[in-house]
């Protein structure tokens, strides 16, 4: 399954970072214009969860915590992951800030705490000002690299890069995958917003019942929050009022990733829905409306607070069928490993989505 996304905007790339959940990952390198891959950074035997991108696109950095060290990968010298071992080990989740320092989780569950990596002088240091009794949920930064949160479950720290200082644990009110904007001024955990320093703003408007959410995620501007609920595909709330905006019907279910590329001009969507070796991945051009998605599907127009869905797009006689990864699918196993689900299987799961969505209705 997809488990994360870095950018490299300027040179029109994507990684994403896939793995087995067992045995095997790797990074897909993929141009951000069409979704196709195209080289392939092989983790074999490792399963790390997240990765993220030095700022001058140079490196990748991905922890791994069975390993205890973080691999480094050169992508202008044959991407070969190299590991650099972590005093202490267990490190995942990963941030790298714009004055050059990877801050990573160090440890599980509750009183996890944080370890720094300067990038230039490769020293490792624990950082005790960001630590807590509560447990880790992730650790982000801004689009710009300006804004570090250690985000915990019942409250989190902001690192200062002027004074290399995280602050005191500022509690939240639920908690929730945490995501930012392009400076840090607006975070989102679950469906509340929050101010630069974790003041509580508003919650945001949705038809989700359960609470919190883990596949939700602010806009790069902070003026919007897209999120996704079972069946019903992904909605679009306003940051301003908290109001509800509309909804979009995607041609899966089972989001789990939602990912905005850092310049704003995309929503990448990940899906492993009820595929075991088939992943996909959608890109959806935001505009006034979070109108069209890349490549074969597109949107039918549809006024605000409406509901819009995905059809396949029109193609010229003659023309060549669109590449696999435009269509929003991603192969990940080698060979001919796939899922395969019988006939009977698959009417009994569409019976259960009707009846789902009857009962949501």
């Amino acid at each position: 399954s997809v488990r994360d996304i870095a950018y490299d905007v300027p040179r029109d790339r994507a990684f994403v970072l896939i793995s087995d959940g067992c045995c095997d990952g790797r990074v897909a390198v993929l141009s951000l214009a069409t979704l196709q891959e195209g080289a392939n950074i092989s983790l074999r035997g490792y399963v790390p969860t997240r990765l993220d991108i030095t700022a001058s696109g140079d490196s990748l950095l991905i922890p791994v915590f069975s390993q205890g060290a973080v691999f480094v990968v050169p992508l202008r010298l044959g991407m070969e992951a190299t590991p650099h071992d972590i005093p202490g080990g267990l490190v995942t989740d990963i941030a790298i800030a714009a004055n050059g320092k990877a801050f990573m989780r160090q440890g599980g569950g509750p009183g996890a705490g944080v370890v720094e990596l300067d990038l230039v002088t490769k020293q490792v240091r624990s950082r005790p000002d960001a630590a807590g009794s509560d447990a880790i949920v992730d650790i982000i930064r801004s689009h710009d690299r300006g804004t570090i949160a250690v985000v915990r479950t019942g409250c989190a720290h902001r690192y200062d890069l002027a004074t290399d200082t995280f602050s005191a644990c500022t509690p939240l009110r639920a908690e929730g995958a945490p995501t930012t904007d392009l400076t840090g001024a607006h975070h989102l955990v679950g469906l509340d917003v929050y101010d630069a320093g974790f003041g509580f703003l508003r919650a945001v408007e949705s038809v989700e019942t359960r609470g919190t959410r883990s596949d939700a995620a602010i806009t790069v501007a902070g003026d919007y929050v897209h999120h996704f609920r079972d069946f019903a595909g992904y909605l679009r709330s306003r940051v301003s009022d908290g109001a509800l905006v509309d909804r979009t019907v995607l041609p899966f279910y089972g989001t789990y990733l939602l990912s905005m590329v850092p310049d704003g001009s995309r929503l990448l969507i990940a899906s492993d829905g009820d595929m075991i070796a088939v992943s996909r991945l959608i890109s959806v051009d935001l505009g006034e409306h979070g109108a069209t998605p890349l490549a074969a599907p597109v949107f039918r127009p549809a006024p605000p607070v409406a509901t819009r869905r995905l059809a396949p797009a029109a193609r010229a006689e003659g023309a060549a069928a669109p590449p696999v990864m435009a269509r929003g699918r991603m192969r990940y196993t080698s060979g001919a490993r796939r899922s395969s689900v019988s006939d009977s299987g698959r009417r009994a799961r569409a019976k259960s989505v009707r009846a789902h969505e009857e009962h949501s209705s």
